[in-house]
């Protein structure tokens, strides 16, 4: 966990996509009338975000010596 806060905190512009296009996609299902309500979205691309950020760190951990 404390490899993708240090990922997004290195990554400012990274976090700040990522919370983006959850708010697109939360908005955009709201919009076509999901059962869910935004919070589902919007949880989900949280969940998405920490798992991108950690395939993204562990990754770039392998690669240094």
């Amino acid at each position: 966990m404390r490899s993708v806060v240090a990922f997004y905190r290195a990554r400012p512009l990274v976090g700040v996509l990522v919370f983006t296009v959850g708010l697109v996609i939360a908005v955009a299902t709201a919009m076509l009338g999901s059962d869910g309500g935004v919070v589902l979205p919007i949880a989900f691309t949280a969940v998405m975000g920490l798992v991108v950020g950690s395939v993204v760190a562990i990754t770039q951990r392998r690669g240094r010596p």
